[in-house]
C-alpha cells in the first residue's frame, strides 16, 4: 500500500506520455465497440499542457471527455466516415478536442489533433457538445498492479482508511476573535497556518486514496464491464456508494482575490466532522461485506479455476471462449459446442458460403442472457453465443442463423437488402376479422368432435386440421392465415363464441409470410433472411419454399457467392 507522502507525490496533474497513453488505452476500449481505434498527435500532448488552457487539464478530465462522448455520440461519430472532421465539446469543462476519421484499411481511426479549454469554442466543424454532473468512479479505468490475495489486500484498504480517519478527525482551528492580543492572534495564526497545510494534504490523502481503490476494484474484481452477475452488480453499486461517501470530506471557499476555490477547514463543524465519519465508514463496511461475499461465489472462483479467455482454430475460423461464469460442469457442454460449430462451418463451405467466414470471430459465454442464444452486432462485426442458453449443447442452425446476418450485412449491398426487405413485406399479409369468423366457424366444432368422439391428442388435431386446410379449395393467402391459426392457438375447449374472442385477442392484425419460413421469420425481414439462411444451409434448398427458394438464391447471388444445391449434408 502507498504510504502517506507517496500518495501526495502522485498528485502532479501535469499529462505526460504515460498517462496519455493510459487515455488512449481507456478509450481504446470504449469506441472498439464501434469499430474505432483512437490515436493522438504529438501536438496534443504539448497543447494538453500549455498555459493558454489557464487551468491545467487532467488526467480525469480526458476520461470523462471519451466517456461522456461515447455515452452520447457512440454510434454517431462512425457514420460521419472516413475523412469526416468534427469537436468534442464538454460544456462543463470548457474542454474541446477537434478530431479527424482515418480509415487505415482495416478500420477508422479516430486522430485527435489537438486539445484546448476554451468557453464557446468556435468551429465550422460539427460540435458533439455535453455535459454532465458527477463523475462515475469508473473514469479512472486505468492499469495497476495485479494483487494476488485479495482478502489480504481488502484488509489494507481497511487499515489504511482507518489511519485516513485518525488524521481527519484530528483537525482543529482556531476562531480569532476581535478582541484577541497580537500575541494571541499570531499564535493563532501560526496554529492555523499548519492546519491548512495538514487539511489539503490530507484533501489529497482522501482523493488519491479514493482514485487507487477504485483502480483496485475494476483491475481485480470487476474487470468485466457487461454482462454482469448478481454479486458482481451488489461490490460495483455499493463500492460507488462507499466512495461517493468520500466526496464531500472537505470544504472549500471561493477566494475572489485569486479568483479560485480555496480549502476552507473553518467550515467543518466536529458534528459535521463526526456525521461524515460515521457515513462513510458505514457504507465501507457494507461495501468489503459485497466484496467478500463476491470473492467467495461461483462468479469469481470460476475465473481462478479457468483462464480468463481460450482462443483456438476450429476449421480455419477463430473462436474464443469468455470463462467468465464458468463452471466445472459445463465442459460436457463446451465439448457438444465446439462439435457443433465445426459443423455449422462445414455445412456453409459446403453450401458454397465460405467468403463469408473470412476474417470472422465467435465468441462464446457462460453469461445468463435471458434465453438469447446468440447475437449479431453489424457495426461491430461481433458474433457472440451463449452457452448458458443453450441447454445441452448448441444446434448448428443456431450459428448458422448468426452468420446470416453476417452476410445480409457485410457481403450484400445496401440497396439489395432494401430489394430484400420490401419484397418480404409484400409477401406478407395480414390476418382479418373475417379470416379468424371463417376459421371458427369452419374449424371450431370439428376441432371439438375430434377431441371427444375420437379422442384425439392435441397434435394429432392440429396435424389433422393442417392437411384439411392444404387440400381445401380456398387462396393461398386463406391457407396461409389458417394454417398460423392453428399452428399458434391452444386447442381449448370452450364455447365457440369464447373461441372466436380468444383467437380474436391473439390473432387480429398479425402480420404473416403468405410462404412461410420459420415462426421467427415473422419478426423482420431482417430475421427472415436469416432464417431463410439457415433453413438453406442446414435441412437443404428444398426446406424452403419454392418462392423462397428462388428469391433468396437471387439474393445471395448478388453477394457474389456461387452457391451450390446439394447444401444438405447426406
Amino acid at each position: 500500500m502507498t504510504k502517506f507522502k507517496n500518495y501526495l507525490n502522485e498528485s502532479d496533474p501535469t499529462i505526460t506520455k504515460s498517462i496519455l497513453n493510459k487515455v488512449e488505452e481507456y478509450a481504446d476500449r470504449l469506441f472498439k465497440n464501434v469499430g474505432i481505434d483512437v490515436e493522438f498527435t504529438k501536438h496534443f500532448l504539448d497543447r494538453a499542457n500549455d498555459k493558454r488552457n489557464k487551468k491545467q487539464i487532467t488526467f480525469e478530465e480526458l476520461i470523462r471527455l471519451f466517456k461522456r462522448s461515447y455515452r452520447k455520440y457512440g454510434k454517431t461519430i462512425p457514420v460521419l466516415g472516413p475523412d469526416a472532421e468534427a469537436v468534442l465539446n464538454d460544456m462543463k469543462t470548457d474542454i474541446n478536442m477537434p478530431f479527424v476519421l482515418k480509415w487505415n484499411g482495416k478500420e477508422l481511426e479516430l486522430v485527435a489533433k489537438t486539445i484546448m479549454r476554451k468557453k464557446n469554442f468556435k468551429t465550422s466543424d460539427p460540435k458533439l457538445s455535453f455535459e454532465g454532473t458527477q463523475m462515475n468512479f469508473k473514469d479512472y479505468l486505468i492499469e495497476s498492479n495485479r494483487l494476488q490475495d485479495i482478502k489480504k489486500n481488502i484488509d489494507n484498504w481497511k487499515k489504511d482508511l482507518k489511519r485516513m480517519t485518525k488524521i481527519y478527525r484530528s483537525f482543529s482551528w482556531e476562531r480569532i476573535d476581535y478582541y484577541d492580543s497580537d500575541e494571541e492572534k499570531k499564535s493563532k495564526n501560526k496554529s492555523n497556518t499548519k492546519e491548512l497545510k495538514k487539511f489539503s494534504e490530507a484533501r489529497k490523502l482522501f482523493s488519491i486514496f479514493d482514485r487507487n481503490f477504485d483502480k483496485w476494484i475494476y483491475k481485480n474484481l470487476l474487470h468485466k464491464e457487461e454482462n454482469e452477475g448478481y454479486y458482481y452488480e451488489q461490490v460495483r453499486t455499493k463500492a460507488w456508494t462507499a466512495l461517493m461517501s468520500l466526496t464531500s470530506l472537505f470544504p472549500d471557499d471561493y477566494d475572489s482575490t485569486i479568483d479560485k476555490h480555496v480549502p476552507a477547514p473553518w467550515r467543518l463543524s466536529t458534528k459535521e466532522r463526526n456525521n461524515n465519519i460515521q457515513k462513510y465508514n458505514r457504507n465501507f463496511k457494507i461495501a468489503w461485506e459485497a466484496i467478500e461475499t463476491f470473492v467467495n461465489s461461483d462468479e469469481f472462483q470460476s475465473e481462478q479455476k479457468f483462464p480468463k479467455k481460450e482462443q483456438m482454430k476450429i476449421e480455419g475460423v477463430t473462436f474464443i471462449l469468455d470463462n467468465w461464469g464458468r463452471k466445472d460442469d459445463d465442459d460436457k457442454r463446451i465439448n457438444i459446442f465446439i462439435r457443433n460449430i465445426a459443423l455449422a462451418i462445414k455445412k456453409i463451405k459446403k453450401a458454397g458460403f465460405g467468403k463469408i467466414l473470412n476474417g470472422l470471430v465467435i465468441t462464446g459465454d457462460f453469461v445468463d442472457s435471458g434465453g438469447v442464444s446468440g447475437t449479431y452486432n453489424e457495426s461491430t462485426d461481433k458474433l457472440e453465443i451463449k452457452l448458458r442458453s443453450l441447454f445441452g449443447g448448441m444446434e448448428p442452425g443456431v450459428l448458422i442463423h448468426e452468420i446470416g446476418h453476417r452476410f445480409y450485412y457485410r457481403t450484400i449491398s445496401k440497396r439489395v437488402r432494401d430489394y430484400w426487405d420490401s419484397t418480404i413485406y409484400n409477401k406478407s399479409t395480414i390476418i382479418k376479422k373475417e379470416d379468424i369468423e371463417y376459421f371458427v366457424k369452419t374449424y371450431h366444432d370439428k376441432m371439438i368432435e375430434l377431441k371427444d368422439d375420437k379422442d384425439f391428442d392435441r397434435f394429432e388435431i392440429k396435424t389433422w386440421l393442417l392437411k384439411d386446410i392444404e387440400k381445401s379449395k380456398v387462396s393461398l393467402e386463406l391457407k396461409s392465415k389458417l394454417k398460423k391459426m392453428v399452428e399458434e392457438l391452444p386447442l381449448i375447449r370452450v364455447e365457440t363464441d369464447e373461441f372466436l374472442r380468444r383467437v380474436m385477442d391473439r390473432m387480429q392484425h398479425m402480420r404473416i409470410q403468405l410462404e412461410t419460413i420459420s415462426d421467427y421469420a415473422n419478426t423482420s425481414a431482417v430475421e427472415a433472411y436469416a432464417e431463410a439462411f439457415r433453413i438453406y444451409v442446414d435441412k437443404g434448398p428444398n426446406a424452403l419454399g419454392p418462392w423462397t427458394k428462388d428469391f433468396f438464391k437471387r439474393i445471395a447471388r448478388y453477394g457474389y457467392v456461387n452457391i451450390f444445391e446439394n447444401a444438405k449434408d447426406k
